[in-house]
């Protein structure tokens, strides 16, 4: 199915303002760090002198409570239907594309001092990272969200390209963490090597996408479900994109409200140190010939 853009931010320089922006959503905003888990975003930092994107620096301490997750999001909030209407109903079908770069994470000694990471066989840390906490896992997650925020992770809708070192699992994967299916996604890159990703020309980019559809839900009895598509590729693979397909009783739990926030979550639930991407773009599109309500 073809798709036609209608929002479209380029994060060069720190910039949030959309260079598309059909329907009148506006500036992208990033939400505020919890004290808690000491999330917190740089604009500039030696990584990235020519300012090419946004660069998320998001930390998780060891003292952070378990029910506390370390996020930092950038996302646009109350996004407008096309004109004149003044919501954007979920009963629709959007592409949701995030492109990012230069992951990187960082555990803790015992003197808590971070020091990055990297693994060098599945399942296996190298003498390098002995004694460190695993900043895994974490991820960078493309939201739809009946909220006007992206900050409750049991209110949204989610595609996730996830950074995971649990026992012989070590990778990178396709997720869709709190949709209705629970079977366990495969790794698309093993093992997790961090430097690899650090190459010079900010070589690969990593493109996570949300095929989201809403359309006919309300008009089906029970269950009532949205559903969608996830998909993972990093630019340098010519193959298909990984894909894992979703559905999810969000927005009906939540009465069927408009779609309250669209954007990028950098999360992690229960890691433990400090982990970084650089945000690129961020891109929503319509099927071509779309109307209005969806047919």
């Amino acid at each position: 199915m073809p798709y036609r853009e209608i929002y479209f931010v380029d994060f060069s320089g720190g910039k949030l303002t959309p260079d598309v922006d059909e329907w009148n959503w506006g500036a992208m905003r990033i939400s505020d760090p919890d004290p808690n888990a000491g999330a917190y975003v740089i604009t500039d930092h030696p990584d990235d002198p020519e300012g090419f994107g946004y660069n998320f620096r998001v930390e998780r301490k060891k003292t952070t409570p378990s029910n506390v997750a370390g996020r930092l999001s950038v996302f646009v909030t109350q996004p407008k239907g096309p004109p004149p209407e003044p919501k954007l109903d979920f009963s629709v079908r959007l592409r949701l594309q995030a492109v990012f770069d230069y992951p990187e994470a960082e555990g803790y000694d015992d003197n808590d001092v971070l020091h990055r990471v990297s693994y060098g066989t599945v399942g296996a840390t190298p003498d390098a990272d002995e004694g460190l906490t695993r900043p895994e896992p974490w991820a960078v997650g493309v939201v739809v969200s009946p909220n006007v925020n992206l900050s409750d992770d049991t209110k949204i809708v989610t595609t996730t390209c996830q950074f995971n070192m649990a026992p012989l699992k070590g990778g990178i994967r396709l997720n869709t963490p709190r949709s209705l299916q629970d079977d366990s996604p495969v790794q698309y890159l093993a093992p997790l090597d961090y430097y690899w990703f650090d190459l010079d020309g900010g070589f690969p980019k990593f493109i996570v996408e949300n095929f989201f559809c809403g359309v006919d839900v309300t008009a089906h009895p029970q269950p009532k479900r949205v559903c969608g598509l996830g998909t993972f590729k990093t630019d340098n693979y010519s193959g298909e994109p990984e894909m894992r397909a979703y559905s999810s009783d969000v927005f009906q739990k939540q009465g069927n409200p408009p779609i309250g926030a669209l954007g990028i979550s950098v999360v992690s639930t229960s890691g433990k140190g400090r982990f970084k991407v650089r945000l690129r773009t961020f891109k929503v599109s319509i099927p071509f010939g779309a109307s209005w309500p969806p047919a």
